[in-house]
C-alpha cells in the first residue's frame, strides 16, 4: 500500500475512530489515527490541501470545504471510504444477531432480472439388493422456483453546512444508522413470509408466475386450529412440518426417520429460538 493510500486509510479511521471506536480494529489504531481523530473536517481538508501544496493559511472553513470539492483534494474520496466503512461495520454488527440466517438459502444474482432456479425432489428409498440381483434405478422428481432481487435505499444528503460546522459525528452516526437500517429491512423481509402468510406462485408452461395457494394453507397441512402458545399446540406444529411432503409427493417420514427429518429439525429451530 503506497503512502496516499496509507494516509486516506488513517484519515478514514480517525473520522470513524470518533463516531464509533469498535468501527475500527485494534491493530489500526495507530498514533496518525488518533491524530486525525482530534482534527475537525476542516482541519482535515487544510491538512490535505497543504500538503498538496495549496495556500491555505488565508481560508476561512467554510472556503476549506468549498475548496476541497473543486479541487484535487483526497478528501470527497476519503468522506466515501468512511461512510462505507460505517455502513458496512454496523450492519454486520447485526448480522451476528439476524435470527432467521439458519432458515435461508443463499444464492448469487448478476443482475436484477429473474431468475429461475431448478430443485431436485427428494432421493427414493434405497431397497435391499439380493444377491447377484441387478439395481434398480428412481425417478427423481424437478421443480422450478423463480426470484429476482429488489433494490432498497434511502438517499442521506451531508450538507456543506454540516461539514463547516464539523458536524462528523452526526454525519457518520447516520451512516451507522443506515447499515442497522439494513440488516433490520432484510429481517423484516423474511419473517415477514411467516407474519404475512403471502400467496405462493408457480411457473406454468408459458414460463408466467401463476399464484396458487397461501403458504399457511389447510391444503398445506401446516394449520392448525386456533389456540393458545402451549406444549401441545407446539408438539402439533412440529408433528404437522415433520409430515410436509416433498416436490414427489411423499411424505418426509416416509423417506427418513422424524428426528433427522429437515422440515423436523427447522421446526426445532424455530421452536429453540
Amino acid at each position: 500500500m503506497c503512502s496516499s493510500d496509507l494516509r486516506r486509510e488513517s484519515v478514514k479511521n480517525g473520522i470513524l475512530m470518533c463516531v464509533d471506536p469498535s468501527l475500527v480494529a485494534s491493530e489500526k489504531r495507530h498514533e496518525d489515527v488518533y491524530m486525525y481523530a482530534r482534527k475537525s473536517l476542516p482541519s482535515i481538508i487544510a491538512m490535505d490541501l497543504e500538503r498538496r501544496g495549496e495556500k491555505i493559511s488565508h481560508l476561512s472553513d467554510d472556503e476549506l470545504v468549498s475548496r476541497a470539492f473543486h479541487s484535487t483534494s483526497d478528501f470527497p474520496l476519503i468522506m466515501g471510504m468512511a461512510s462505507e466503512a460505517a455502513i458496512k461495520g454496523s450492519y454486520m454488527k447485526l448480522v451476528k444477531q439476524q435470527t432467521f440466517r439458519p432458515l435461508v438459502r443463499y444464492e448469487n444474482a448478476k443482475n436484477f432480472l429473474p431468475m429461475r432456479k431448478m430443485q431436485m425432489g427428494e432421493i427414493p428409498n434405497l431397497e435391499r439388493i439380493p444377491e447377484g440381483a441387478e439395481v434398480t434405478y428412481g425417478s427423481i422428481s424437478e421443480h422450478a422456483e423463480q426470484w429476482a432481487i429488489l433494490k432498497y435505499g434511502k438517499g442521506f444528503q451531508a450538507t456543506y453546512e454540516l461539514m463547516v460546522n464539523d458536524q462528523k459525528n452526526l454525519i457518520f452516526s447516520a451512516m451507522t444508522m443506515y447499515g442497522a437500517a439494513a440488516a433490520n429491512t432484510e429481517s423484516n423481509l423474511v419473517w415477514s413470509v411467516f407474519k404475512d402468510n403471502p400467496m405462493l406462485t408457480e411457473i406454468d408452461k408459458k414460463l408466467k408466475n401463476v399464484p396458487t395457494k397461501n403458504w399457511f394453507h389447510k391444503d398445506h397441512q401446516n394449520v392448525s386450529g386456533p389456540s393458545a402458545l402451549t406444549h401441545d399446540t407446539l408438539e402439533e406444529a412440529e408433528y404437522l412440518m415433520s409430515v410436509q411432503k416433498g416436490h414427489d409427493g411423499v411424505r418426509s417420514e416416509e423417506h427418513t426417520s422424524e428426528l433427522q427429518s429437515p422440515d423436523h429439525l427447522v421446526c426445532r429451530l424455530l421452536l429453540e429460538k
